[in-house]
């Protein structure tokens, strides 16, 4: 949902360690703005079903257990 320009200023950002405290807080608007919030309520919607179908999934408790940490460390997020 970004324009060329804030797709600029992202590619300057992201997994920059320089990238100065300004460049930060234009990258954090710029998905801020671009809908952060709506992505992250997808990710957890996604979570929640994939959480369900296993309750109902044939799989042993065990195959269960490792899908739902596999799945927390690929969805979990830290700023």
């Amino acid at each position: 949902a970004s324009s060329p320009a804030e797709r600029r200023a992202l590619t300057d950002v992201l997994g920059v360690a320089r990238a100065s405290a300004e460049q930060i807080a234009t990258a954090t608007q710029i998905v801020e703005r671009n809908g952060r919030a709506a992505h992250e309520a997808e990710i957890a919607r996604l979570v929640a079903d994939g959480h369900a179908a296993l309750e109902t999934s044939s799989l042993n408790e065990d195959s269960r257990t490792l899908l739902r940490e596999l799945c927390s460390i690929l969805t979990t997020r830290r700023s």
